[in-house]
């Protein structure tokens, strides 16, 4: 709330008409030109969307969405956030909110099914939170006692990760007893990485069935598919971008004039990339004459901050980008979802490495090399 703070209070966002979608607020809290924001959370960071003033405990706004997401509306008062709930948007509709007193509670919505499904979800995985961080107190303090041995302060870390993971549980039984529903598909892109394997494969076959046309859906069948086409033991998939001098650079012809072939995933705004970048110095001065060459993919959108970084670190071998950031077509290809990441290419075009860095990675080329 307060890094949000930062952006919404010098926001000038300006009112929009139209037939849009349209939040009706209550605030009995609320003083009469109290601020009300809605704001988004994306890659670049939060971005005020819409701007009210309270009036008689009451506000609106209209809002103008492409698309269904996830807003949050925040009232502040006196330069500080005071009441916050989260809703869901589309290009038409409306939702009732009303806001609380308080930022430790979230408020209410009524009149729209999509938001309704997410704040129960979130108020119900808040309430189970509060349940095993009691449980789990006493196991916190076995995991950090440095008195005790390493298998049972290893053992009361998995009984607080198998805690955990029933927080998430709750989103995972809301996606499937909600759907059809666009709240299903948001609450799978936000929580998914939490919720346990198994249960997203049951999530996965039942959108099959019921929303397939969901786009996030779609974006994690075809995830699925580039990682199953670019793991260990399939053939590489071609990537053609374009390096520093403008030249096109394509990674099959990389991978046909040399022994081995790293193609490495990273950005010039990402601290471990460049925290790794000696490692990977050090691995192409010990073993480029011996038929290494890397393929560096960067998943920068500023070229000049990208041909700093490599300019500064001093990075000798090929790099490329399209400069899309995190929809670089080179990402897509290769399922990649974190950056640095690897992947080894040997002679014959087949994928023998991924995600290997530092130690793993010399030894890896070592091994091949040797």
């Amino acid at each position: 709330m307060l890094a949000l703070l930062g952006l919404i209070t010098s926001c000038d966002a300006q009112k929009k008409s139209g037939d849009g979608f349209v939040v009706n607020g209550t605030w009995n809290g609320g003083k009469d030109g109290d601020t009300v924001f809605c704001v988004a959370i994306t890659q670049r960071g939060i971005m005020p969307t819409d701007t009210a003033f309270v009036k008689g405990g009451k506000f609106s706004m209209n809002l103008s969405e492409k698309d269904v997401d996830l807003r949050t509306v925040v009232a502040v008062r006196n330069g500080a956030p005071a009441s916050a709930v989260e809703i869901i948007v589309s290009p038409k509709g409306s939702v009732n909110v009303e806001l609380t007193n308080s930022t430790d509670e979230m408020g209410k919505v009524s009149g729209h099914k999509d938001s309704e499904i997410w704040v129960a979800a979130r108020q119900a995985a808040q309430q189970r939170e509060m349940k095993i961080a009691q449980e789990a107190q006493s196991l916190i303090q076995t995991a950090n006692d440095s008195n005790l041995d390493v298998i049972t302060r290893f053992t009361a870390q998995k009984k607080i990760d198998s805690l955990t993971t029933q927080i998430y549980d709750v989103y995972a039984d809301a996606i499937l007893n909600n759907m059809p529903s666009p709240t299903c598909g948001l609450m799978l892109r936000y929580f998914g990485d939490n919720i346990a394997p198994e249960r997203i494969n049951q999530i996965v076959e039942q959108m099959g069935k019921k929303m397939p046309d969901d786009p996030v859906y779609k974006a994690i069948t075809a995830q699925r598919e580039a990682e199953n086409a670019t793991a260990e033991g399939k053939p590489f998939r071609e990537i053609a971008m374009v390096d520093l001098s403008g030249n096109m650079k394509r990674l099959s012809d990389v991978v046909k004039a040399n022994k081995l072939t790293l193609i490495d995933f990273w950005a010039s705004w990402c601290a471990p990339c460049r925290a790794e970048m000696p490692n990977v110095k050090k691995l192409y001065a010990a073993y480029h004459d011996k038929g290494l060459e890397i393929y560096g993919v960067s998943l920068d959108e500023n070229m000049v901050n990208w041909q700093n970084a490599v300019s500064q670190m001093q990075l000798p071998w090929i790099q490329v980008s399209d400069l899309k950031g995190w929809q670089s077509e080179g990402a897509g290809t290769y399922n990649i979802r974190a950056i640095p990441a690897t992947v080894l290419i040997d002679q014959n075009g087949t994928i023998i490495g991924k995600n290997l860095r530092g130690e793993d990675l010399a030894k890896k080329v070592a091994e091949i090399l040797k």
